[in-house]
Formats: structure tokens, C-alpha cells, sequence
């Protein structure tokens, strides 16, 4: 019979509660995919009783708790990255034409270029590294390691005036890479100044004391900027 005081009903459920509960866990543990597939099909049957109030219900809930919501999110991709990546990765394979023609359509819309611009940009300023690596193998197939170690090799001077080398883009003294035109092979590292004096001549075969013998014919300098405006003068 049900207790007619509340507190004693209370109170009796605890007590049985506690002495059940282990039997309980071990039973649910056993069972834990059938328990879990009767509370799918349930709710899948209540759901499609009352589509539209259910609806209504589920987009109230996820506003009231997003905050939690994307945090568990979190938590459970973090703990099944395989799994996640599995799931991606066969996503991609069965609509690959599909997801290619929606990212022509997407990246050809006006705000999309905008956008794409803007985030191009930041991204270039934020990984100047990365930018300048991916324009060495480009043009000069070889790495920003290999770059910084020719000028190390250099004594961090040009290969022709021995001007030391300037961080800034703007300026003379700027590092560029020295190739052939014709085999595009890499000659070495020089300033601004002597790389475009180089390239004025378009690989065009002339001696070697006509144009510096840069870099085979002419070891590299050891003189500095003084002993050079010292000549000069």
C-alpha cells in the first residue's frame, strides 16, 4: 500500500534504492545495448507522435543550454579523434562531387571573396615563415633552411659588394636569391642592388670581368661597406 506521509514514501525509496543498487548496475551494465536501443526507439516513436511540439522543444533546450551542449561536443571528439576522423573521411568519399560543386558555388559568391581576402591576408601576416617557404620551393625549389644557410655561409653579405644584408624588404641590401635563367640552377644569395644589376643582362653570355664572375669565376669578398666607399673615393 502506499504510505500516506510523504516523508516516510521518501525515505523507504531511499532505503530500497540503496540496497538495489549494485543488483541494479549489473544489470544495466549487462544490458546496455538493448536498454539503449529500446530508449532510441522510444524516443523516435514519441518524436514522430508530436513532430512540430518536439521540435519546438528541442530548439529550446539547445538555446538555453548551447554553452554546455558544444562543451560536451568537445570533450567526446577529443576522446574518439579516430572515430572522428573515420566518419569525416568516409563523409567525403561518398558526396565528394557534391561538396566540390558547393565550394565552387561558395568560394564564386561576392561576400565569399571578401571574406577569403581578408582571411588570405591575415593569414599571410600572421605565418610570414610559411609564405616565404612556399614561394622558395615555387620559384627556386629549395627550402627557407637551405636559404638562411647560404647566407650563413656567406658571412651574411651580398656575393658581389659584400653589402651586409637588411631585414627590410624596402631596401637595397634585401637578401634575393641569384639563379640561371636558362638551367635555373641557384648561384647564391645577393642584395637587391647586385641581383637586379644581374638580371639586367638577361643570361646573356659575356666574360667574366664585365660582370663580377659571380659566383664561380670570383671567390667570395672579405672587404666591408668602409673599404669599399674608401676605394671609391
Amino acid at each position: 500500500m502506499p504510505y500516506k506521509d510523504k516523508i516516510k514514501q521518501k525515505e523507504h525509496g531511499k532505503q530500497y534504492y540503496l540496497r538495489t543498487k549494485e543488483r541494479y548496475k549489473l544489470e544495466y551494465l549487462e544490458n546496455i545495448d538493448e536498454i539503449r536501443k529500446r530508449k532510441r526507439n522510444n524516443a523516435r516513436k514519441n518524436y514522430w507522435k508530436n513532430p512540430e511540439k518536439n521540435r519546438k522543444y528541442r530548439r529550446e533546450y539547445y538555446h538555453k543550454s548551447k554553452d554546455i551542449i558544444k562543451e560536451a561536443n568537445k570533450k567526446w571528439v577529443d576522446k574518439n579523434k579516430d572515430k572522428v576522423k573515420k566518419i569525416k573521411a568516409t563523409y567525403r568519399e561518398r558526396h565528394k562531387e557534391e561538396l566540390r560543386r558547393k565550394g565552387r558555388e561558395y568560394v564564386r559568391r561576392d561576400d565569399c571573396k571578401v571574406k577569403l581576402n581578408i582571411n588570405r591576408k591575415e593569414w599571410r601576416h600572421n605565418n610570414p615563415d610559411k609564405v616565404k617557404e612556399d614561394k622558395l620551393r615555387r620559384r627556386f625549389g629549395i627550402s627557407l633552411q637551405d636559404f638562411n644557410s647560404m647566407i650563413e655561409n656567406q658571412n651574411g653579405q651580398c656575393g658581389i659588394c659584400a653589402r651586409k644584408f637588411s631585414t627590410k624588404n624596402n631596401t637595397l641590401g634585401y637578401p634575393c636569391v641569384d639563379h640561371d635563367h636558362l638551367t635555373k640552377k641557384v648561384r647564391g644569395i645577393l642584395c637587391r642592388g647586385c641581383n637586379s644589376g644581374i638580371g639586367g643582362f638577361k643570361d646573356i653570355e659575356l666574360p667574366p670581368r664585365k660582370r663580377g664572375g659571380f659566383p664561380a669565376q670570383r671567390p667570395l669578398p672579405t672587404h666591408d661597406n668602409a673599404s669599399l666607399k674608401a676605394r671609391s673615393l
